[in-house]
């Protein structure tokens, strides 16, 4: 038992490229946008002058901190292990 016409037969190849291809531009529009400016939503976050913490260590955690908070959190998470950092201690309360 066949299901379905020819003519539906003949249309589905041309439905499912069209579906591909818009879900290729969408993709592709996604990733071309321009990344969002974090200075502009979220306030500045600084490294407190007195956390104890190399000149190294300093530039990375506040070349974190300038891309916001979250990413501030995420990597103090990450490194939580190696260099036992508490965001509370390494952020400026204001």
């Amino acid at each position: 038992m066949t299901v379905g016409t020819p003519a539906f037969a003949k249309a589905c190849p041309r439905v499912a490229r069209a579906v591909l291809v818009a879900a290729a531009c969408a993709s592709t529009l996604a990733w071309a946008q321009a990344p969002r400016d974090a200075t502009a939503t979220e306030r500045r976050v600084e490294i407190r002058a007195d956390a104890k913490v190399t000149a190294a260590q300093r530039e990375r955690l506040q070349r974190h901190a300038d891309l916001g908070m979250d990413a501030l959190r995420r990597y103090v998470w990450i490194t939580r292990g190696i260099h036992n950092w508490q965001v509370g201690e390494l952020v400026r309360q204001s």
